[in-house]
C-alpha cells in the first residue's frame, strides 16, 4: 500500500487508561470504531487527543493484501483476514483496559445478579463460563458481564455488559457473539455487592456438591483470574478482601449447565435467606 495513504487515529479513554489507534484503508473508520466500543462496552470516552499516549496500537499495510497489528511497536498478528486482525485488536484493546484501569479491578469472571447481589463465576477461557451465563439468564437473572468482574475499593461490582463469546454453535472453539437480549436476559445497570463467588468448571458426569470455602481460600482463588494483581498487588489485594468478605464462596464440579443453573438458584435462594 502507498505511503501516502491517509493515516486515521482514534483516540480514546477508558477507565483512566489513554490508547491512541493508528490505521490506514482498507480498515474503515466506522468498523475500527465499532471494535473498540465491543471491546468497552462502558466508561469509554472518544477523544480528540491525548496528552500522554502509553499505549499506542498500530494497523499497517504490509502488502496490498497483508496487515499487521502491533502495540507499542511490538508485533502482535499478521494475518490477510481484516476480520482477524479487528478480533486481535479487539481482545488485546480489552485487556489493556484491564490490566491498567484506575481505581477499579478487573477480574476475569462471569457475573449475574441474582436478588440483588452478585453471583461471581471467576474462570478462564473454555471452563464452561459463558455457557453457565447464559443458563443462568435464561433462567431470570440478570446480565452483568461473561468477561470481567469490575470491582471497586468498596467491594462493589459493575456491570461490562460485552457481547456473549458463546462457543457449541459452530464447533467447540468457536466464538459466536451474542447480545445478552438475544436470550430474553435484562441488563442489570447499578453496582452492587457479592452474594457469591462460585468457583466451578464443566466435568461430564459431575454433580453439584458444593464445599464453602473461607475468605482467603475465595481469596486465592479469585488471585489466579485477577488482571491487575502483578501490576498493583497491594491495592488489587485489598479490593480482594473487600469484595470476598460479605461473600458466600463455594467450589464444585458441575455437569450439563441448565441443570446446574437452576440447581444453582436453588441454593443461592436459599442460603441468601
Amino acid at each position: 500500500m502507498s505511503s501516502n495513504q491517509k493515516q486515521m487515529t482514534i483516540n480514546f479513554e477508558a477507565y483512566g487508561v489513554c490508547v491512541s489507534l493508528n490505521f490506514q484503508k482498507p480498515f474503515e473508520y466506522e468498523n475500527v470504531l465499532s471494535c473498540i466500543k465491543n471491546a468497552i462496552p462502558t466508561n469509554l470516552k472518544i477523544l480528540q487527543s491525548i496528552e500522554k499516549n502509553e499505549h499506542i496500537f498500530k494497523i499497517n499495510a504490509e502488502t496490498k493484501s497483508k496487515y499487521s497489528l502491533k502495540k507499542n511497536s511490538e508485533p502482535k498478528i499478521t494475518s490477510d483476514d481484516k476480520s482477524q486482525i479487528l478480533e486481535r485488536l479487539e481482545s488485546l484493546l480489552r485487556l489493556t483496559v484491564a490490566e491498567h484501569a484506575d481505581a477499579k479491578v478487573f477480574i476475569h469472571a462471569g457475573v449475574v445478579e441474582l436478588g440483588g447481589r452478585a453471583v461471581i463465576i471467576p474462570a478462564r477461557s473454555f471452563k464452561g463460563k459463558t455457557t453457565l451465563v447464559v443458563e443462568l439468564i435464561k433462567a431470570g437473572a440478570k446480565y452483568y458481564s461473561d468477561e470481567y468482574a469490575v470491582v471497586d475499593e468498596n467491594g462493589l461490582i459493575y456491570a461490562f455488559p460485552k457481547t456473549l463469546s458463546v462457543r457449541g454453535i459452530i464447533n467447540d472453539y468457536t466464538q459466536v457473539e451474542r447480545p445478552y437480549d438475544f436470550y430474553g436476559a435484562s441488563l442489570g445497570l447499578k453496582p452492587i455487592k457479592a452474594g457469591m463467588i462460585l468457583v466451578t468448571e464443566y466435568q461430564k458426569g459431575t454433580h453439584w456438591k458444593p464445599r464453602i470455602l473461607s475468605q482467603g481460600e475465595a481469596v486465592l482463588e479469585l488471585i489466579s483470574n485477577t488482571i491487575p494483581i502483578r501490576n498493583k498487588p497491594e491495592y488489587t489485594l485489598f479490593v480482594l478482601n473487600k469484595l470476598a468478605e460479605n461473600a458466600l464462596a463455594v467450589k464444585s464440579k458441575r455437569g450439563e449447565a441448565k441443570r446446574f443453573a437452576k440447581n444453582l438458584i436453588r441454593f443461592f435462594e436459599t442460603e441468601m435467606k
